[in-house]
């Protein structure tokens, strides 16, 4: 009896994921198959929503990745970023999407990890990349193929801890707790004798469609080489016009440029080369609108009492000239009448 007591307080205390997520409730999207040279940045191997875990809004705490391929962590990949979705749909990167930062690396059990996130998670999701840097020594051929680790509590106290695997929420459904959430596709590192990857320009203040008002405006942004190398000049292009920008970082790191803007619309986009001379196609076309300011008209009691008052000065004025015209002719009188006597 004792023995039979014994096993049922011990299946009691067990941990229990209540609710915990699985794999299928991970909206996986196709991280596309390809290569990838050294230096490289923006390579993206994981596009996967997190669902909530109680149907409503959630908080994202903390999760764990590992690469089933055989690249060599902190050897053939140098970081991992994680990032979530921005402005338009699908994956950008550079202060397009927003980064929420390098990925940590645990050397000791072989993951990679962020925790103390406290990001929202919609009740339909939240949508996040994984991209890829990697290191100038890559080793050719060598594969990297991003999941998200299957659920492993080790303490099973329900928060991450260090050697825990999973994805961790503030509803403490965590999961996936039946498989770990993998990515179709294969990217490969492919070594190359010359570097022939152009670098990569973006705009960081304004955003497709926004609307200005006229004036000045000063309009910044980004550049970053991919291969090794560094940008050596930037453009940007307004209405088909294009204009040399000035570098305000090393090497083009962060760039500027002022513009006068009037009334109309613009269309912006900007392009850029390495030392090596290779030139980055044309960006996407951002599109801004700029309108005048809108003179506001003075209310109607303001106008008509502005127009009693110029009533008033005009019969003040009447009345002080022809009093001065009564006293010239009361004078001329006079002078007559003094006259005839």
């Amino acid at each position: 009896m004792i023995k039979y007591l014994g096993i049922i307080a011990t299946l009691i205390f067990l941990p229990m994921a209540v609710g915990a997520v699985s794999a299928d409730d991970f909206l996986l999207r196709e991280a596309p198959a390809g290569y990838f040279y050294p230096e490289q940045f923006d390579a993206l191997v994981l596009d996967v929503v997190i669902p909530s875990g109680n149907g409503e809004n959630d908080k994202l705490l903390a999760l764990t990745f590992e690469n089933e391929g055989n690249a060599r962590d902190r050897n053939d990949i140098q970081d991992f970023i994680l990032w979530t979705d921005g402005s338009s749909d699908g994956f950008e990167g550079l202060a397009k999407d927003k980064k929420v930062g390098a990925l940590k690396y645990n050397s000791s059990d072989h993951y990679w990890y962020l925790d103390n996130l406290n990001l929202d998670i919609p009740i339909n999701g939240l949508r996040i990349f994984v991209s890829a840097e990697t290191s100038e020594s890559l080793t050719d051929n060598r594969s990297i193929r991003m999941k998200i680790s299957e659920l492993n509590d080790v303490n099973g106290n329900e928060n991450y801890n260090n050697g825990d695997r999973g994805v961790f929420l503030e509803s403490l459904n965590n999961g996936p707790q039946d498989k770990p959430v993998i990515n179709p596709n294969i990217q490969t590192l492919k070594d190359f004798s010359r570097d022939n990857l152009a670098p990569k320009s973006v705009i960081d203040n304004l955003a497709n469609g926004q609307s200005l008002p006229e004036g000045s405006l000063l309009i910044v942004g980004q550049a970053r080489d991919h291969g090794g190398s560094t940008p050596a000049w930037v453009k940007l292009s307004v209405n088909d016009k294009w204009y040399e920008v000035e570098s305000t970082g090393p090497n083009y790191a962060t760039w500027q440029y002022a513009i006068d803007l009037v009334e109309g619309e613009y269309t912006l986009k900007t392009q850029s080369a390495d030392w090596l001379n290779n030139v980055e196609s044309e960006g996407d076309n951002l599109t801004v609108s700029v309108s005048a300011p809108v003179v506001e008209e003075e209310p109607e009691e303001v106008v008509e009492e502005e127009a009693e008052d110029e009533v008033r000065e005009y019969l003040k004025n009447e009345i002080n000239r022809l009093r001065e015209q009564v006293l010239e002719l009361l004078n001329q009188l006079l002078t007559l009448l003094l006259a005839e006597l």
